[in-house]
């Protein structure tokens, strides 16, 4: 058969011994078989569609990156000599044994799946995370604050499809409450008043931090922030503003002190 080794699930223990005596009456060599553990839900019951599961294409479709995805399945079942969870594709081939892989089932973590590919898209490189991108923004995105959007981004997202809802209010802002402009126990004539103030000094290029700060950093910078993003949370102001640029930014700070 050409076949040395035969590795697969160990819901195929049963079929084995048949499957080899096939194999003595044919006298064909018989390879040597390896049975891993089965891939578990939450529950340690075997994954299925009831669990969320999703062929390797979906994931694709969500934004995973290849490298990330097969990172995450290798250690699936498997753990290698030391504590590390992020590793090249060379290297865990390198690494493998089947003597490392445990005998009981591998839970299917979506959270650790996230935090793996968070930690591959951190590594890429500003213009490949950008071209990565690409096939999952709208077309008018590209040529306005893409670069500036990215850099804010890269850090914050687990795969390349949450970049389209987490930056949108860059390329869009969206209608929002009045009401969340208003940081805690602060009145609605304050608020406006030190959002107005705060416009004075973005526009004379003034220092809106050391006004934070006397007045109080959340009396002042958040609703800054929630006038440049719509959004209760979002990066800090400060951040948006230099992906906005100057005119942007006061453009959405006067619509808000417009709404209060």
């Amino acid at each position: 058969m050409k076949i040395s080794h035969i590795i697969r699930g160990e819901d195929h223990i049963s079929n084995t011994p048949r499957q080899i005596l096939i194999q003595e009456a044919l006298r064909c060599p018989t390879p040597k078989y390896a049975h891993l553990p089965l891939i578990l839900g939450s529950d340690r019951s075997k994954l299925s569609k009831r669990h969320g599961a999703e062929a390797l294409s979906e994931y694709k479709k969500l934004g995973y990156l290849p490298e990330a995805m097969f990172n995450f399945l290798a250690l699936l079942g498997w753990h290698p000599e030391d504590d590390r969870e992020i590793f090249t594709k060379e290297e865990l081939i390198e690494q493998f044994s089947l003597e490392r892989v445990q005998k009981g089932g591998a839970i299917f973590d979506k959270r650790k799946l996230d935090w793996i590919s968070r930690e591959y898209i951190k590594k890429l490189d500003g213009k490949d995370f950008i071209e990565k991108l690409k096939p999952f923004i709208p077309e008018e995105w590209r040529n306005k604050n893409l670069s500036g959007a990215a850099r804010l981004f890269q850090d914050r997202i687990s795969k390349l499809s949450d970049f389209t809802t987490e930056a949108k209010f860059i390329f869009e802002l969206g209608d929002y409450d009045p009401a969340l402009l208003i940081w805690k126990n602060a009145s609605r004539e304050d608020t406006k008043k030190r959002l107005e103030k705060a416009f004075e000094l973005i526009f004379s290029s003034g220092d809106v931090v050391a006004y934070a700060k006397k007045e109080g950093m959340g009396e002042v910078l958040w609703p800054l922030r929630v006038s440049l993003s719509g959004l209760k949370n979002s990066p800090g102001p400060i951040e948006i503003m230099e992906v906005l640029g100057k005119e942007e930014s006061l453009k959405r700070i006067r619509h808000a002190i417009s709404k209060l």
